[in-house]
């Protein structure tokens, strides 16, 4: 008992100190979170208050309005303009991040003095967007890659000293209300001393909605001769509605005292391939231009013609070819057509055309299929699909052939002969199928563990299996397995497997064992996983694609996402027995924001190897949510990032 109370003196010392280095420690954390999440404000700051002053630069908006929040000089400025958009602007205080000096001379941006030939100004005009590297310096990207933002002697800016936050954080020295060749301005002063303003003006609206149909990537895309319309708000003395060659625009205002109105457009005729080369070159700016006294405001959209085509069954039956993707399908290749104009049931292989506003079914449970081809008949709306019987394909003689374009397929509960629950495609055919494509279709995958096919077979498998312009859709997150290729223990080889141009994503929570394909011990000579978006798909050690080897993989400008659940380990894309020596992997993002201390990775080889090989290009872990200022809607499946991201993900055909 004597050494033991010996002893205790000394243990509580120690664990006194114990307890002095952990809240030291725990000091020092909360000191650089404090730190980080200030960067982060700041960086989030710098960027919309470019963006406020590119409309300022701009000009041909007003403000119809402004609120403040905070106390002089700290305010930050909520600004309705014109058309409808809000933008804010903060002046802040001096004292808390380095940031690079901005200024506009000439028309183009000048960054810490330099002129970075991007400008500033006109519909050409690009805003900067800028970050701090893990290294803590300022980088900024204008119309290209990221590059660093250099001193007056060529050296990186850092946005923080060693041991605390430099001071000069503030962009606009001063906000203010004041009045100009007797009008009402809010103006505003850069650091630089430049100073820009836009016009106050009540009552002064020009708001052009966007469209509810065709409207995708700020581009309203009509049928070459089709009429349609949007949402407007026109307020003041007089509007000046002004149309592509070609096109024609008029404006009907149906409520006088809000400006409420309707913007009705005629996209030109398509006489000839010489005409439609000609409407090409115009430029593709629809502007309205409202004025209130001496104060002009305006709002543009961009529209597009396309070729609707009413019937792809008139052309085939008329002979003609349709290019769908890669492939082309005829009537002297494939004979005659069905056309399913009511509920109608497709119970066997051919070549079948749904026509849009009802629902066909798949019930085939009596044979397999060479030939399974099923469009929707009108290019501008998809036709509806429901799956309710497993589809069986078979490769005899020739080749083989499952097409589905311009579909809306619902595959959530699919059941086999014997009414078992069941993947959705079966390949029984002992050899490899030819062709499987599904192109600009919508598909709900199974609610129950099964993937869209499964192959055990190691004498089974498909030469071209190609999802490209896909919308596809996993109702539940779960951990269980979520496989769209399946080969189980197969040795097969897969030629060619493709997807392109596609979303994926969860609609209720995160899907935390996601798979392209599963199949450690088969093969594929070339992958191509190229502008996809994957939102809240996770993947464990196996990674989205599990092969034993592949020849080549083309794998570039992905978007992957997660916003939910506490799955703590990377999500990883692809895990190979071997090295894919001689491919591609570039351009690709990360981001994640759910309750986790890891990333997103491209490999993972047996032994631990993180990279596929040498050269290649891990994916970029993106700091601040790409969708910020985009769209992100789970409801209707549609993201699209902000302008920073444009280039990544899928784009809307």
């Amino acid at each position: 008992m004597k050494s033991l109370k010996s002893l205790l003196p000394f243990l509580l010392v120690v664990f006194a100190l114990a307890g002095c280095k952990t809240d030291d420690l725990e000091k020092d954390i909360d000191a650089l979170t404090d730190r980080v999440t200030s960067l982060e404000a700041q960086v989030s700051l710098l960027n919309e208050n470019l963006n406020a002053l590119r409309v300022f630069v701009d000009g041909g908006k007003t403000i119809t309005g402004y609120t403040t929040q905070g106390t002089a000089p700290d305010l930050t400025y909520t600004i309705t303009l014109s058309d409808g958009e809000t933008i804010t602007l903060s002046q802040g205080s001096v004292g808390t991040v380095s940031t690079p000096e901005i200024e506009i001379e000439n028309g183009n941006w000048i960054i810490n003095g330099t002129d970075t030939g991007v400008k500033a100004e006109g519909d050409n005009g690009a805003t900067p967007q800028f970050r701090i590297n893990s290294e803590g310096y300022w980088e900024v990207k204008t119309t290209g890659e990221w590059t660093s933002v250099l001193d007056e002697e060529g050296n990186p800016v850092k946005a923080t000293t060693d041991e605390s936050i430099a001071t000069g954080d503030q962009f606009f020295t001063n906000v203010e209300e004041t009045t100009e060749n007797g009008t009402t301005v809010l103006k505003v002063t850069l650091a630089t001393g430049a100073t820009y303003s836009l016009p106050i003006v009540e009552n002064l609206l020009c708001e052009i909605a966007d469209p509810t149909e065709g409207f995708s990537n700020g581009t309203w895309t009509i049928g070459y001769g089709e009429t349609a319309k949007t949402f407007v708000k026109v307020k003041g003395d007089n509007y000046i509605v002004t149309a592509p060659a070609g096109w024609i625009a008029t404006i009907e205002i149906t409520n006088e005292e809000t400006g409420e109105g309707t913007l009705t457009v005629t996209a030109p005729a398509q006489a000839s391939a010489a005409s439609r080369a000609a409407v090409a070159d115009n430029s593709k700016d629809l502007t309205i231009q409202v004025n209130k006294g001496i104060t002009w405001a305006v709002d543009k959209i961009q529209v597009e013609g396309k070729e609707i085509i009413a019937s792809y069954k008139a052309l085939y039956d008329a002979g003609e070819t349709l290019t769908i993707g890669d492939l082309t399908i005829n009537k002297e290749t494939y004979g005659d057509a069905v056309l399913i104009s009511d509920a109608s049931s497709i119970t066997a292989g051919g070549v079948y055309f749904v026509e849009p506003g009802i629902e066909a079914s798949y019930d085939n449970t009596t044979e397999n299929s060479q030939t399974l081809i099923i469009i929707g008949n009108n290019s501008s709306r998809k036709s509806s699909l429901k799956v309710n019987k497993q589809i069986r394909l078979i490769q005899n003689e020739g080749e083989g052939i499952f097409l589905c374009h311009n579909l809306d397929i619902n595959a959530s509960s699919v059941t086999n002969s014997t009414n078992a629950t069941a993947y959705v495609v079966a390949q029984n055919g002992n050899n490899a199928f030819k062709n499987l494509l599904l192109n600009n279709c919508s598909l709900t995958l199974p609610t129950e563990q099964q993937p869209f096919t499964y192959i055990s077979s190691s004498q089974r498998s498909f030469e071209n299996f190609v999802v490209e312009n896909c919308t596809i859709q996993y109702p539940t997150g779960d951990n269980k397995q979520r496989y769209f290729i399946s080969a189980g223990s197969s040795t097969a080889t897969y030629a060619n497997i493709t997807f392109k141009n596609n979303v994926f994503y969860c609609t209720d929570g995160l899907v935390q064992n996601f798979k392209f394909f599963n199949g450690q011990n088969a093969s594929i000579g070339t992958i191509k996983v190229q502008n996809n978006t994957f939102i809240n798909l996770g993947s464990n050690t196996t990674a989205y694609v599990y092969a034993k080897t592949t020849s080549n993989i083309q794998a570039s400008n992905n978007l992957f996402f997660a916003n939910t659940g506490n799955v703590n380990n990377y999500y990883i894309i692809f895990r190979l027995g071997t090295s894919a020596t001689g491919s591609v992997s570039t351009n690709n993002i990360g981001y994640r924001a759910d309750d986790t201390t890891q990333g997103w990775r491209m490999f993972y080889l047996s032994g631990g190897i993180s990279s596929g090989w040498e050269g290649a290009e891990d994916i970029i872990k993106v700091e601040t949510n790409p969708f910020n200022g985009g769209t992100f809607d789970l409801a209707s499946g549609i993201f699209i990032p902000n302008a920073e991201y444009a280039e990544y993900g899928a784009k809307s055909e």
